[in-house]
């Protein structure tokens, strides 16, 4: 996904949390909000640190400022959640910001977990398949071996 795109995402959640933390919503609402924005805001950072190839007909101008535009639209999300972070304790506290990071470290390690399930059972699936294949494969061909010999002796 294009990172200028996930940054008008991440805009928009800014000033949705900055307008519900201004209101005085509710710490679930607000923290559900800011779980979205540094989600946008690890998107940005995983592309922009991704390394870039120059296009084929591209100039380096052009490729320099497209660097730019990405060091820039990191540069802005870091911002943008800075400012969410202060925003936020300064409304509920340090301590439900402490709350919060350990929930979604912990749900990041759930999630991890149950990638790391998925992934296990996926490979089992595939060596079972691969068993299933190997001895569909031995059938086949021991029925080929035995209609071979009736053929033969008939």
């Amino acid at each position: 996904m294009d990172p200028f795109t996930i940054l008008a995402g991440a805009t928009a959640l800014y000033n949705g949390i900055k307008s519900a933390v201004d209101a005085g919503s509710d710490v679930m609402e607000t923290a559900e909000k800011l779980g979205g924005l540094f989600s946008k805001v690890a998107q940005i950072t995983q592309i922009a640190a991704t390394p870039r190839k120059r296009k084929l007909f591209e100039s380096q101008a052009d490729f320099e400022a497209e660097a730019v535009k990405l060091f820039a639209a990191k540069k802005k999300a870091h911002q943008m959640a800075l400012e969410v972070k202060n925003l936020f304790i300064s409304r509920y506290g340090p301590a439900a910001w402490d709350n919060i990071q350990r929930e979604v470290i912990e749900m990041r390690k759930q999630a991890a977990r149950q990638a790391a399930i998925a992934l296990k059972e996926k490979e089992e699936a595939q060596k079972d398949l691969l068993m299933i294949g190997g001895i569909v494969l031995f059938i086949i061909i021991g029925i080929g071996v035995v209609g071979l010999v009736l053929t033969l002796r008939g």
